[in-house]
């Protein structure tokens, strides 16, 4: 069994509306009647209908025809991109992933229309965030406006097994309330409770990776917003500060070395009659010692290059 926790997260999907190479004040819809949209093919029928409902609301209201192209969202970025290189991009595009792979580009380089007139009128009907969401800088005019149409907002489901926490001989109130404790009690607690009890290598915490779907920068997302972090500032400048950068990631290392050299404590005093044993021990103590004081850390100047600085001793 199953249960779900809910966590707002400040992510916004965004419809964009582009001008084509040349144009001026003018809409290729205005003059042919026609209005070019490519949409996110969505999950379920119910997405299907209801869109397929407000076009033919709109073409009734308007009479102007839309032309509908729907792709799946891996899809939606390498066309969209084709078609602004090309100079032939639709009217109107809505992909789940454009609020954070290309709507902040496409803005900057001015490949955006102004939706300000729609939104200012009925901005009372939106969060603040969904705003500020599509509110984006344009290099040519360097101003910001409104550059996209703040459709949906979206939570972070966090799944728990009840059953297997019973397995570990826990239970949902040992569950902590507090964010640090919540996301500890998985890895430090449960984890080797139930690993112990099903002789099993289970992790405590999986999270979704991929370069497609938006669940994984949804879940890195929802860790930002948790610590305040703020990766640009309003102007677009990267706000990293790499001395406290430098920092954090040393302070990580203690944390993933605690437990490894609290092991091969136990592994030394088993071997205290083997000295050969105690010195290979010793060694593998003394390589975890040095894990922070790696001359890289110092050395890196981007998150990268931070990154990467993962000591052996620390890999398995």
């Amino acid at each position: 069994m199953r249960n779900s926790l809910l966590r707002w997260v400040r992510n916004c999907s965004m419809a964009v509306s582009l001008l084509a190479p040349m144009m001026g004040t003018a809409s290729p819809a205005a003059a042919e009647e026609k209005l070019v949209v490519w949409w996110n093919k969505g999950y379920y029928k119910a997405e299907e209908d209801a869109l397929l409902d407000v076009i033919k609301k709109f073409e009734a209201k308007t009479g102007v025809k839309v032309e509908l192209s729907q792709y799946a969202t891996q899809d939606m970025m390498p066309k969209l991109v084709a078609a602004l290189d090309a100079g032939s991009p639709p009217d109107v595009s809505y992909a789940d992933t454009y609020h954070f792979q290309g709507a902040g580009k496409w803005a900057s380089e001015g490949k955006l229309v102004d939706l300000g007139s729609i939104l200012e009128p009925i901005k009372g009907a939106f969060t603040p965030a969904s705003l500020e969401t599509v509110r984006l800088y344009n290099d040519k005019t360097k101003a910001k406006a409104y550059y996209a149409f703040p459709l949906k907002q979206a939570t972070l489901h966090l799944h728990y097994w009840k059953d297997m926490l019973e397995e570990g001989g826990l239970n949902e109130a040992d569950i902590p309330k507090d964010w640090k404790g919540f996301w500890s009690f998985w890895c430090d607690k449960a984890q080797p409770a139930v690993r112990k009890a099903s002789g099993k290598r289970i992790y405590g915490i999986g999270h979704p990776m991929g370069v497609d779907a938006t669940d994984s920068f949804i879940s890195f997302l929802v860790f930002m917003d948790a610590y305040n972090v703020t990766l640009v500032d309003d102007n677009g400048k990267l706000t990293v500060d790499m001395p406290k950068a430098r920092a954090i990631h040393t302070d990580r290392l203690r944390q993933l070395r605690a437990p490894k050299l609290a092991a091969l404590d136990v592994e030394m005093t088993r071997a205290y009659k083997d000295p050969a044993r105690q010195e290979s021990i010793e060694a593998r103590r003394q390589a975890l010692r040095d894990v922070t004081d790696n001359p890289a850390i110092a050395t890196a100047k981007t998150p990268d290059e931070l990154r990467a600085v993962l000591p052996a001793a620390l890999r398995d």
